[in-house]
C-alpha cells in the first residue's frame, strides 16, 4: 500500500481533492499497485528555502517494493508536474523522498502484510 503524504504551503489556495485524485492516478500508474491500495495525505506546512519563506511543496512517498530508480524518476517529474500546476510552485522547489518498507514494518487492521 502506497502512501503519499503531500506537505504543501500554499494549501488554503488549491481544490485539495483534485489535487490528491490526480497524485493517487499518477501514483497507481507509475507503481503499477493501481488506486484501490493508495493512500493520500495533505496538510499545510511552512517552509523556508534559501534562507527565505516560500511556497513550496515536499512529498514523502512510502511503500512496499517497487521503490526504484527509474519508478521513482517517473513519480518524481508527474507529481512535481502536478503539484506545480495545481499550486504554481516553481518545480525547483518541489522535493520527494522515497522509502521502501519492509513488509513485516507496514501494518494494518489484520496484522502487517
Amino acid at each position: 500500500m502506497p502512501l503519499i503524504k503531500l506537505t504543501i504551503s500554499n494549501i488554503d489556495k488549491i481544490n485539495c481533492q483534485e489535487l490528491m485524485k490526480e497524485v493517487s492516478k499518477i501514483a497507481g500508474e507509475e507503481s503499477g499497485k493501481g488506486e484501490d491500495s493508495i493512500m493520500v495525505i495533505i496538510s499545510e506546512g511552512k517552509f523556508l528555502m534559501r534562507r527565505e519563506e516560500t511556497d513550496c511543496a515536499f512529498v514523502d512517498f512510502r511503500g512496499i517494493g517497487k521503490i526504484e530508480k527509474e519508478v521513482n524518476a517517473a513519480i518524481s517529474i508527474r507529481i512535481s508536474q502536478t503539484i506545480s500546476d495545481h499550486t504554481n510552485i516553481l518545480s525547483k522547489n518541489i522535493y520527494l523522498n522515497f522509502t521502501d518498507i519492509p513488509r513485516e514494518n507496514w501494518g494494518h487492521s489484520e496484522g502487517v502484510y
